[in-house]
């Protein structure tokens, strides 16, 4: 489990070089929320890794790293139907996939089913980078 989680870390390091990019052009600003975990649970659950302005409009962006080619498992996103309800209401609501060795996609959360145990992601795009994934939204420069 410590590897997995290692992983996902490195992954959320990635995205993060990446939103520090968008950053400089001045049209964007971030904010990593704390994780929970890493803090041994004193703080409550968050509804995604990063919150992002990105020309006037709110994103909650969360980060994954799988080592499935296609499949991301219910289990592996609780903060679903958090993240579902940011987007009902007006906000972007946004994942972020790594797929070990393949490259990344980039989902919005709301188009994800509420009524199945995984999602197939293999009609999703695959991009090189999380700079491109994130570009190929049309909310970052």
């Amino acid at each position: 489990m410590a590897v997995c989680a290692n992983r996902g870390k490195t992954t959320e390091k990635k995205v993060e070089s990446a939103l520090k990019i968008f950053n400089n052009m001045g049209s964007m600003s971030y904010l990593r929320f704390p994780d929970s975990r890493s803090a041994r649970n004193f703080f409550s659950a968050q509804p995604s890794d990063f919150l992002v302005v990105s020309k006037g409009v709110p994103i909650f962006l969360e980060v994954k790293h799988l080592e499935n080619p296609k499949r991301l498992p219910k289990g592996n996103l609780p903060q679903h139907a958090t993240l579902n309800k940011f987007g009902h209401a007006g906000a972007q609501a946004i994942l972020l996939v790594e797929h070990e060795g393949l490259g990344w996609r980039v989902v919005n959360v709301p188009d994800l089913a509420t009524d199945v145990p995984s999602w197939d992601l293999s009609e999703v795009p695959l991009f090189d980078s999380a700079e491109a994934a994130l570009k190929s939204t049309g909310l970052f420069a």
